[in-house]
């Protein structure tokens, strides 16, 4: 719908592109999918003004030009997945690989 509201064009209006796009937004909120986050985040005192004011001209765009402001953010967090899922094998290895166990043939017990 962002992206009708900024085109206009009909094609983006289709309620079966609506619901997959619901859906994959569905399920990467629930989705174990690496993403970057902004918590840990420390910002030098000196840059300080440069942050404040990137902060500035985004909440500006955001209430003069939404639809462009709101598609950009989406493409640029889109892009990053990526970007992030291969950071994070390479910071910590792949999660879902089975751990290798030794096994006795002739133990009884089970893990």
């Amino acid at each position: 719908m962002i992206l009708y509201f900024l085109t206009g064009i009909e094609f983006f209006r289709n309620p079966v592109l609506a619901i997959i796009y619901l859906g994959i937004v569905a399920a990467l909120t629930v989705s174990n999918v690496p993403t970057f986050s902004f918590k840990k985040l420390s910002i030098k005192r000196e840059y300080v003004l440069f942050y404040l004011l990137g902060i500035a001209i985004f909440a500006t765009l955001l209430v003069t030009q939404i639809w462009v402001t709101m598609s950009v953010v989406g493409l640029i967090y889109i892009i990053t997945i990526p970007v992030a899922v291969i950071s994070h094998r390479r910071r910590f290895g792949r999660k879902n690989t089975p751990p290798e166990t030794t096994s006795d043939p002739d133990s009884d017990t089970f893990d």
